[in-house]
């Protein structure tokens, strides 16, 4: 069985959550800044989904101000689209539309002034427009991207690839903290599983991939070499175990992660989860 590569970072940061959610499922209740990421990868899902025609739309005439006022129309048309759709979710973290709206509307209006001045440099360069303008525009960028290997044992979605003429970038989004240098642990785990399951799907070795800070906006990049895949494998067989076990994983070493835990007092309640045990046929 293929399993997914969020749980190889998952298993990194706490094997016991990762237990109890992939095996005993007690998944923690969704928390406001999950449902707000999740918004606002699904409008740069769209906005890559609908760029063609956008672009297309682009014509000698349409001034460099234009072109960011069609990229910023669109985004937010999208992002209001999110919202409605993802409606349910709000209620449930006590979030309504229009504060989301107001917490999120600047840093998508970000991603779309770095997509307008990237197509707008191309323009001064190449001198094209509408069709050919689309035909020729690098990099173009394939969102969700489904990833699978047998070999591996891993199955994930990419969230960004971009291609060039001769190469291929993978790149992932994330919400939240960025260190203050490079990419989290878990972030270049999932980098890595993913860049090697994309080179064997393509036939050809992808050296690098990206993870772009949403709330900075920015890229920090990730270079693929053999110490990494080797801690991915390695990670892959102790997932593989852990969840193939009968016994709980032990607590965390860090406080900070328990506190933070929606499902701490589940994890901490030794009789509930030796019922769940039980139930499970795992005892």
């Amino acid at each position: 069985m293929l399993i997914s590569v969020t749980s190889l970072s998952a298993y990194e940061y706490c094997k016991r959550k990762l237990y109890l959610e992939r095996v005993l499922n007690l998944w923690e209740p969704a928390k406001e800044p999950t449902i707000l990421g999740s918004i606002r990868h699904h409008v740069l899902d769209q906005v890559n989904k609908q760029e063609q025609q956008l672009v297309k739309s682009i014509q000698e005439h349409h001034s460099e101000q234009e072109i960011v006022e069609k990229y910023n129309t669109a985004f937010l048309r999208l992002l209001k689209k999110a919202l409605v759709d993802h409606k349910e979710d709000l209620d449930k973290v006590g979030v309504n539309q229009l504060d989301t709206y107001r917490k999120i509307k600047d840093l998508v209006l970000q991603e779309s002034e770095i997509r307008a001045q990237n197509l707008i440099n191309f323009i001064k360069t190449h001198k094209i427009f509408g069709d050919e303008l689309w035909e020729k525009l690098t990099p173009k960028i394939e969102s969700e991207c489904r990833v699978e290997s047998e070999k591996l044992g891993l199955k994930g979605i990419i969230d960004h690839i971009e291609y060039y003429e001769d190469i291929i970038i993978p790149g992932e989004m994330k919400t939240g903290s960025a260190p203050r240098d490079g990419v989290w642990e878990g972030h270049k785990i999932q980098l890595g599983a993913y860049i090697l399951m994309l080179s064997e799907k393509i036939g050809k070795n992808i050296k690098r991939g990206y993870v772009r800070y949403l709330d900075i906006a920015e890229n920090r990049d990730i270079v693929m070499n053999p110490f990494l895949k080797l801690k991915i494998i390695e990670l892959v067989r102790k997932v593989n175990e852990c969840l193939a076990s009968k016994e709980l994983p032990e607590f965390c070493d860090s406080a900070n992660k328990c506190k933070s835990c929606g499902i701490r007092e589940q994890c901490y309640n030794q009789k509930f989860l030796e019922e769940l045990m039980v139930k499970a046929n795992l005892a």
